[in-house]
């Protein structure tokens, strides 16, 4: 069986680490990470808010006329609640994700779960349950 594109990439980043890959998770990375989105942020302020525009608009239109909003807020509320008695951040995630080439979740109660800010990012839109290979 033929390697694929990914397992080729991983055994070349094994074999040839890059300094992202050392240094990631020390205090000198994540410093430097923040700059870096900072400074990417100050460049491009309308790519920023054009993200953040249509993240808004595919969660609005993502919102089903039954969802319970106060479940809902509840998921934000409890995600805030352990971030400050834990000092981590946490995200409310969409299980199945709102955008998606295969499939496209609801913002409802029934979507949400709080996780980890790391774990949320990593994720991405690329997971949910009972995804197919």
């Amino acid at each position: 069986m033929a390697d694929t594109s990914a397992q080729r990439q991983a055994r070349y980043r094994e074999k040839y680490p890059t300094l992202q890959a050392i240094y990631q998770g020390t205090e000198q990375y994540k410093k430097l990470a923040k700059l870096k989105a900072a400074k990417f942020r100050k460049a491009h302020p309308e790519r920023v808010n054009m993200w953040g525009a249509n993240y808004r608009a595919i969660k609005a239109m993502a919102i089903p006329k039954w969802a319970n909003q106060d479940k809902i807020a509840g998921f934000y509320e409890t995600a805030n609640g352990l971030g400050m008695l834990t000092g981590e951040w946490y995200h409310v995630d969409h299980i199945v994700p709102l955008k998606n080439q295969l499939v496209c979740g609801l913002h409802c109660e029934q979507n949400l779960q709080v996780i980890p800010k790391l774990q949320n990012i990593s994720k991405g839109n690329r997971a949910w349950p009972d995804m197919p290979n």
